[in-house]
């Protein structure tokens, strides 16, 4: 499996799903767990590849990094590829009905050729309005775009993009975490807050 990992309640709020993706391969694996145990399992074939490093047409675990997200309403799921060239960012649509991941939007979020960064972090707020993406490398980066599109369509995804923070300094701008709270906390490592 890839290091992607995410969970909703379903929509009876009488159990969860858990979702994974398969290495190597375009599958989502979910998984319902209910009060004994998982009572379900079911596989969405969509999407990118996980795992494929197209620079050096290899295959390599490392080329499938990125985090994984749920919208809190339990319909959208996101996540990236992160260390590969270019750098994907991919929408679907979640059934927490179901456990059915379907109508992929893919974004390029950065290549070698325009920032030379990649992307890692992802979050929904914590109305599932918004998506936000974290870039890190030469010039960090934080940008939002409106999660209500999706379904392939990648031009109202792409215009929505917002960039609302930037740094030139070259460091971390890792993982994303909405909490209890409503805030959005992040890993950083050369300051305490992006406000």
């Amino acid at each position: 499996c890839t290091e992607k990992l995410a969970g909703c309640i379903d929509s009876f709020e009488t159990g969860y799903w858990v979702v994974g993706h398969r290495m190597f391969s375009s599958k989502f694996i979910s998984w319902h767990i209910g009060s004994t145990g998982i009572t379900d399992t079911v596989v969405s074939d969509i999407g990118n590849v996980h795992g494929w490093d197209s620079t050096n047409s290899s295959w390599i675990p490392s080329a499938a990094l990125g985090q994984m997200k749920i919208s809190p309403n339990g319909n959208k799921l996101t996540l990236v590829i992160g260390n590969s060239d270019p750098s994907l960012l991919e929408l679907f649509d979640f059934d927490n009905v179901s456990g059915i991941v379907s109508s992929p939007s893919q974004l390029i979020l950065d290549n070698s050729t325009t920032i030379g960064n990649n992307v890692y972090g992802l979050e929904f707020s914590s109305d599932g309005s918004k998506l936000y993406a974290t870039i890190t490398g030469n010039y960090k980066r934080v940008y939002q775009f409106d999660a209500n599109y999706g379904g392939g369509n990648n031009d109202s995804i792409i215009a929505s993009r917002k960039l609302i923070y930037q740094s030139n300094a070259n460091s971390v701008m890792a993982g994303m975490q909405l909490a209890p709270d409503g805030k959005i906390y992040l890993v950083g490592n050369d300051s305490w807050s992006i406000s």
